[in-house]
């Protein structure tokens, strides 16, 4: 049985900061101040009464409207910075903040290291306003085992010797997604079913959302989704 490959591919251990999920790597090169008033040569983005503008050296013009204001108005960001990645609809949410819905509550990142993953899930509380802790997303069969098809053509197609993550088009999962991780020289892959995310809050408890972007950002080529244990697979192992 064919199954479409959606592989991430076998990459080096990541410096901790890259273990950040990929909207907080966005975020985290932003700087909350404006640019500079003397003539600065360098492209920029800022944002700005809900406007993001691009530009530098005096010439700038609007690249995008956010839809909920600025993260904080006057924050900017590099040429590289996706312009949706300065509006508050992206920032990462904390609890307690002031919110009208659920989606003022989101994103949210979470805590990683290389001994467990910690989920923070918000929700808005109807009566305080207030953005409140809540319960992780269900899934049906998180972490249930992939098709076995799938499996065997996975270990045919990779080398024992190498180490991977990948994700694969499985309809045998209810959200039509496996997860896999091969620790190189070892005979078995740890596989199970997964889903789709755009942030770590979409995720059941224990993972992240590998190769998640702000909305509205360009996304990678292959889709984002839950990875168990994080960037480092904690806990993901076979069984």
């Amino acid at each position: 049985m064919a199954f479409g490959l959606l592989r991430e591919s076998a990459v080096p251990p990541r410096s901790p900061l890259s273990w950040l999920p990929i909207g907080a790597l966005l975020l985290a090169s932003l700087v909350s101040c404006e640019p500079s008033q003397s003539c600065d040569t360098s492209l920029y983005h800022w944002c700005s009464g809900g406007n993001v503008w691009f530009g530098g050296c005096g010439s700038e013009s609007i690249v995008a409207r956010c839809a909920k204001g600025c993260a904080e108005n006057g924050m900017y960001g590099g040429y590289n910075t996706c312009p949706l990645a300065l509006c508050r609809e992206n920032e990462l949410k904390q609890e307690g903040e002031s919110c009208q819905d659920a989606s003022d509550c989101q994103p949210t990142a979470a805590t990683v290291s290389t001994f467990e993953v910690v989920n923070t899930y918000l929700t808005c509380d109807a009566a305080t306003h207030a953005c409140a802790t809540t319960g992780p997303p269900v899934v049906a069969d998180w972490l249930s085992p992939c098709s076995p098809a799938l499996v065997a053509d996975v270990a045919a197609a990779n080398q024992q010797a190498y180490a991977y993550d990948a994700v694969f088009a499985d309809p045998g999962c209810a959200e039509g997604l496996c997860a896999v991780h091969h620790v190189a020289g070892d005979s078995c892959i740890a596989n199970g079913c997964t889903r789709g995310c755009t942030g770590d809050h979409e995720c059941p408890s224990g993972s992240t959302c590998a190769y998640a972007v702000p909305a509205g950002c360009s996304s990678y080529s292959w889709p984002a989704h839950c990875k168990p244990g994080g960037p480092a697979a904690i806990g993901f192992t076979c069984h």
